[in-house]
């Protein structure tokens, strides 16, 4: 229950941290 809610939250922020990582490299080369 709780865990599984945790595991989603947590690999959504590293997800989305990661893409917007990604994108401001993306944007200093452009």
């Amino acid at each position: 229950g709780i865990f599984t809610v945790a595991g989603i939250i947590d690999s959504f922020v590293y997800h989305g941290h990661r893409a917007i990582k990604k994108k401001m490299e993306i944007g200093k080369l452009g």
